[in-house]
């Protein structure tokens, strides 16, 4: 004999129908531990209402009915996430052909999060700078140029003095803008000889230690450098907690960029103005110092925290490390085989092009990364057919995972704009807290409103709090007995009434202690009595009639 049951299903207005047969498929979730209950009633009433979404709920009567959970595409992920967490049905239910575009979100969740605590400051939020000093705000200011008008003046200035730091350096280079130091004059001159006659044998290397930089350029280096050294000193001093400033790598940077420059002008005042002669080792020494300088435009990449597209490029490059290593590995196992079979086949036929495995490896990484110098090329048959395969390779080894990269990229930028468009709805939920309902209380600060609306079987219970002094009500009926509550803390009226069973008692009392009235209705009769309390006067009138 079959005992299923049909069951109604009303789902957001929705209706639905199935039998308990079917929920208890899987008696663990809550439909069929639901059905599990009614199974055992000898009699089923009305409908079972849930306030959900009705548009999964195809989607879960479908898993119930043959097994396999399929989701719409056009559902977001995170209310597809919702919505089975309520029917309490496990995600690994979901089928595989659905569950990619289900797992979307939840990537990008876990991307979001990664933005949050890249981007975090902890000197930034309104809390934070509230406890913020001048000074320690005028340090924000430098930290974060985003900020405010004052902030992205500074971060404007900064830029053109890093920016004509390493032009003016540039320029340094070039012995157009270099005049030979008093020694070499003195030295030419002494032997009756003009200085370019005096200096036509000597190299480059020899000639730039010979020089130094015209007057003109000498005191831009002075003003930069002294700039860099007040912006690093203002930094610790306003900073309002030393111990961050020195975990930021950025501050050693700037600290050892210092250093060097400090460095290079003590060598310069002390050795290279009064040495006529190096060895090689104290010239190869002093140029790597002096070359050292060029990093100071790596300050370039301080202004990285000014812009937040910037420091999106530097997160997806950190999350994408293990595909570069991977594009890396494969590239030197390339070159390695490539560059050995090029020289081998090379040198079978005579070719002699490539005197080394060596150079056999450059000419494959060169062709594989599409550069193609043309300093060193196949002359045989063999060898041009090796590079063919050598070049086709590098599209394969390099393009697939450049392809990789640009899609995390692009998958990070795109969730950088949601992030955004999350903080404005804050702002906007801060500044309009009308808006600001039971579901936005932990953006908004404060309770608004609590509802809950659950009716099974015809019993129905149903809570409306409001804690802005308003009104509180409740009504719960359950199998025909129903209880009715209404209070008003307000002071205006407390009104209460029950039914149970045919038996109807209700009560009205305002809190003002101006009026009570109870009407009590029972099997049919009815006893009304109303009291009133005005100014010490008492009066109850009580009446009684067959309905």
């Amino acid at each position: 004999m079959d005992t299923s049951k049909r069951l109604t299903l009303n789902v957001g207005g929705q209706i639905f129908m199935t039998t308990t047969h079917t929920l208890c498929a899987l008696p663990t979730t809550r439909l069929g531990r639901l059905a599990k209950e009614i199974s055992g009633d000898k009699e089923q009433k009305g409908e079972l209402f849930f306030d959900r979404n009705p548009e999964v709920m195809n989607s879960v009567l479908d898993l119930y009915r043959k097994g396999e959970l399929h989701i719409p595409k056009n559902l977001c992920g995170h209310t597809v996430e919702q919505e089975l967490n309520f029917w309490q049905i496990p995600m690994e239910l979901i089928h595989h052909c659905c569950y990619k575009n289900f797992d979307t979100h939840k990537g990008d969740e876990i991307i979001i999060q990664e933005i949050d605590e890249f981007l975090h400051h902890p000197y930034e939020s309104e809390a934070a700078m509230a406890r913020l000093s001048i000074l320690n705000k005028f340090w924000l200011i430098m930290e974060r140029p985003n900020l405010s008008r004052a902030s992205r003046i500074w971060c404007v200035l900064y830029f053109v003095v890093v920016m004509m730091s390493v032009l003016v350096y540039a320029i340094a280079s070039s012995m157009a803008f270099r005049v030979y130091r008093p020694w070499l004059i003195t030295r030419a001159s002494k032997r009756n000889l003009t200085v370019e006659a005096f200096t036509v044998d000597l190299d480059l290397k020899q000639k730039f230690f010979a020089s130094e930089p015209v007057a003109w350029i000498q005191g831009f280096e002075s003003v930069f450098f002294t700039f860099f050294i007040v912006e690093y000193l203002l930094r610790i001093v306003t900073c309002p907690g030393k111990a961050y400033f020195f975990s930021m790598p950025q501050s050693w940077f700037d600290l050892f960029l210092l250093l060097q420059q400090v460095v290079v002008l003590t060598v310069e005042k002390l050795v290279v103005e009064k040495r006529e002669e190096y060895t090689v080792l104290e010239k190869n020494a002093l140029t790597v110092l002096f070359c050292l300088s060029i990093l100071r435009v790596l300050r370039i990449f301080n202004l990285a925290k000014d812009f937040e597209a910037m420091k999106i490029l530097i997160l997806c490059s950190r999350a994408s490390l293990k595909d570069l290593a991977l594009m890396a590995m494969s590239l030197m196992s390339m070159a390695t085989m490539f560059g050995a079979s090029i020289y081998v086949v090379e040198m079978l036929e005579e070719g002699f092009t490539f005197d080394s495995i060596l150079y056999g490896m450059w000419y494959a990484v060169i062709t594989m990364t599409t550069v193609g110098y043309g300093d060193y090329f196949p002359v045989t048959t063999s060898g041009m057919l090796v590079g063919a395969m050598c070049a086709l390779s590098g599209v394969l080894v390099i393009a697939l995972p450049v392809t990789t990269i640009a899609c995390k990229f692009s998958s990070y930028r795109t969730n950088y704009i949601a992030r955004q468009h999350m903080i404005a709805r804050v702002i906007f939920l801060k500044a309009n807290p009308r808006v600001c309902t039971r579901f936005y209380k932990s953006v908004c600060g404060n309770d608004s409103g609590s509802t809950t609306n659950i009716e099974t079987r015809g019993v129905e219970s149903h809570t409306d709090t409001a804690t802005d002094k308003v009104r509180s009500h409740t009504t719960t009926a359950t199998d025909g007995v129903k209880s009715y509550t209404e209070t008003a803390t307000d002071g205006v009226q407390n009104h209460t009434e029950t039914a149970t069973d045919g038996v109807k008692s209700q009560t009205e009392t305002p809190t003002d202690g101006v009026k009570s009235h109870t009407k009590t209705e029972t099997d049919g009769v009815q006893s009304n009595t109303e009291t009133s309390n005005d100014g010490g006067k008492s009066h109850t009138e009580t009446a009684t009639s067959q309905s």
